[in-house]
């Protein structure tokens, strides 16, 4: 009826402990205690798993209740857990079940070398985490939740026990474009916006560790080039799973919804850093476990903005043959794509495929398609050199509202490689140029010509000359010299069909014009040239810039004069012989020499012409061939005594009456719409007529 208390000291596990045990009143007894467990002895007691993470000795106090036989415990230890401090609060049950829970924080590094988990390995410093063991039987079922920050961003962590050394760990968090740029900081990072949220499952046992993590990346938008570019709302049911492959190296296998899929082997080579040795990414299909050294580009793409990767491409370059400065350094092995559409050159090239195979020295280059065919290589020593052999070159029109040259000068590769170029048949457009031969080399920001040679059988242009500010804002210089068998045919070819039939012509000179040396730009042209050009005749002139042939031929002179000339310019011009010198200043030509003989007239023209409005300010002076046709009608009219005399006498006088019959006039107005004012005769002329 009265109730007894004993003080007692001893040891308990090892460590010293102190102890009051009540006989309480009713029967039950009570003890408490505290004391100083050693961590040896806690390891040899109690369940391995459960003892996994502690780390030092345990400072504890408690008190056990014993009523009918069945005791119940409620004590605190305090201890260390992966070398910093916890603290646990232990319980038990009348079914014999132990119940361990603690909180604290711990070292993430730690963490990792005991879960073998190579996601922790990019986690914060430190995490903080709560548990629950619950030990009966000798089994433990230990839940480890922690908090911590992956790459700067929250992530839950919920680590379960499987037994034998095998542990559950399931985690969740939103990934964010700052996360990603701490894991890959890489320009193309800066095209990311938004958040989304994720989840990941792994299993670990020993060293061996494997699992996924997944999104669908609703949330975050990518204003990558196609085919990464994504909206908001836009759902990409992704995961990545990784897994060990063999001591020291894991395998990541992605997927980015329906775009692309990969494998990669990742070589360890310190705490957190890997080197990809082998991978294969496929586009539109599913990638297969890596054979060949280095990463494969395979697969088909509907839609390819290789403009946008290229201005995004400069670290992994060759040179580079690097990641960059984050994430995983990877060697580059080669591609096997085909794009349904690419855009390239802020040019659209279709059904385009593209081998490559890299090596050390040398990358061999396989294009295939309508508008490219043939064989290349890459020397990928400084700026590069590219020998290439082409079948087929077509660099189809320019694409409208692209955008700034400059900002791919501003991200991109800033040098052209030397080149050494062939290709059969060259076009641009529509524009058949003939067999391309092209010698190159970049130096500072220009790209030095060294030889073009465009041959067709109508004609050969050879130049040499440079090619400035390329990237940026492209201006061409060049020495040209053009020889042309067949002019009708050449200006067929080069897109300016009948406008003139069959003649020869040669044109040397140096010419410069603002934009690409594929790309001519009239109304920007300058320079000086000279023409001649024989044994040809100018056609009916559709409009276009072919309309300055039509201001050339006078097709248009018989509409706005009284004199009939409509035999010999209406239905185009027929000359024996054209000569001009031709000076060029932003599209503004002018000549006082242009000289164009035929067997119906002569004519000569003087003045200026405006491309860049198609306006022109001219003087012209026609002179029909009347000579030979007075000659003849006076030996009809008169005998072939007078004939011959009327012949003889205006050879000596050097054609006086071509002179009489010449015609003077002043062209003004569009191109297309002259007008045409006839002007007064020279006084020098006034007077032979008087004569």
């Amino acid at each position: 009826e009265t109730a007894i208390k004993i003080g007692a000291t001893g040891t308990l596990l090892d460590g010293p402990a102190k102890f009051n045990i009540t006989n309480q009143k009713d029967g039950s007894l009570r003890i408490e205690g505290s004391g100083n467990a050693k961590f040896d002895r806690m390891k040899k007691h109690f369940n391995a798993e459960a003892m996994k993470f502690v780390t030092n000795d345990a400072d504890w106090s408690g008190v056990v209740n014993i009523n009918n036989g069945k005791g119940e415990l409620q004590a605190t230890a305090i201890t260390q857990v992966l070398g910093t401090p916890a603290k646990f609060k232990i319980s038990t049950t009348g079914d014999g079940t132990t119940l361990l829970e603690g909180s604290g924080s711990v070292d993430t590094a730690a963490l990792e070398q005991q879960l073998h988990l190579a996601i922790l390995k990019y986690f914060s410093k430190t995490a903080d985490w709560n548990t629950k063991i619950k030990l009966k039987n000798e089994k433990a079922e230990i839940t480890v939740n922690a908090n911590g920050k992956l790459y700067g961003e929250p992530v839950a962590l919920v680590i379960s026990s499987l037994g034998n050394d095998a542990w559950d760990v399931r985690a969740q968090g939103v990934a964010t474009p700052s996360m990603i740029r701490r894991l890959y900081p890489q320009p193309w990072v800066d095209a990311l916006s938004g958040t989304s949220s994720w989840t990941g499952h792994f299993t670990t046992k020993g060293k061996q560790y494997g699992g996924q993590i997944e999104s669908n990346l609703r949330g975050l938008t990518s204003n990558l080039p196609e085919p990464l570019t994504k909206a908001a709302y836009d759902s990409w049911a992704s995961r990545i799973d990784i897994g060990t492959a063999s001591p020291g190296v894991e395998r990541w296998q992605v997927r980015i919804g329906e775009r692309l899929s990969a494998q990669l082997l990742a070589q360890e080579i310190g705490y957190g850093k890997h080197v990809i040795e082998k991978g294969e990414v496929v586009f539109g299909g599913s990638a297969s476990i890596p054979a060949r050294d280095g990463i494969w580009l395979t697969g088909r793409i509907e839609n390819l903005d290789a403009d946008g990767w290229r201005a995004l491409a400069k670290p992994m370059l060759p040179g580079s043959h690097s990641g960059g400065s984050g994430g995983a350094p990877f060697n580059f092995g080669g591609v096997d794509l085909a794009a349904t559409k690419m855009t390239l050159f802020q040019r659209s090239f279709v059904n385009f495929k593209c081998k490559v195979a890299a090596g050390k020295e040398q990358w061999t280059i396989a294009l295939d398609g309508p508008d490219v065919r043939g064989d290349a290589s890459w020397q990928p020593d400084g700026a590069g050199r590219i020998v290439a052999r082409l079948t087929q070159l077509t660099l189809p029109p320019e694409l409208p509202n692209v955008g700034p040259r400059g900002a791919l000068a501003a991200t991109g590769p800033g040098r052209l490689p030397a080149m050494d170029i062939v290709a059969d048949r060259f076009q641009v457009g529509n524009r058949k140029l003939g067999r391309l031969e092209l010698m190159a080399t970049q130096q500072g920001q220009d790209w030095h010509i060294d030889r073009v040679q465009l041959s067709s059988p109508a004609g050969v242009f050879v130049a040499d000359g440079v090619w400035q500010g390329w990237l940026d804002k492209p201006q061409t210089a060049l020495n040209l010299n053009l020889r042309v068998s067949d002019l009708g045919q050449y200006l067929a070819d080069i897109g300016y069909p009948k406008t003139v039939k069959r003649g020869s012509a040669e044109i040397k000179g140096r010419v410069s014009w603002t934009g690409d040396p594929y790309a001519l730009d009239p109304p920007s042209l300058s320079g000086s040239f000279t023409l001649g050009a024989k044994s040809g005749q100018f056609l009916k002139v559709e409009p276009g810039i072919a309309k300055l042939l039509g201001l050339i031929s006078l097709q248009s002179l018989p509409r706005r004069i009284t004199f009939d000339f409509r035999d010999i310019f209406s239905d185009g011009f027929a000359f024996d012989d054209i000569s001009a010198d031709v000076n060029m200043s932003l599209g503004t030509l002018s000549t006082e020499n242009f000289v164009m003989a035929g067997s119906a007239a002569g004519v000569l023209l003087q003045g200026t012409a405006y491309v860049r409005n198609e306006t022109q300010d001219l003087r012209v002076k026609v002179v029909p061939s009347l000579g030979e046709t007075v000659a003849i009608a006076g030996g009809l009219a008169g005998g072939p005594i007078v004939g011959v005399g009327a012949y003889i006498l205006q050879k000596l006088l050097r054609n006086p009456i071509d002179k009489i019959f010449a015609y003077h006039y002043t062209v003004t107005g569009k191109w297309d719409d002259p007008v045409v004012t006839k002007a007064a005769r020279p006084q020098q002329e006034k007077k032979i007529i008087q004569r």
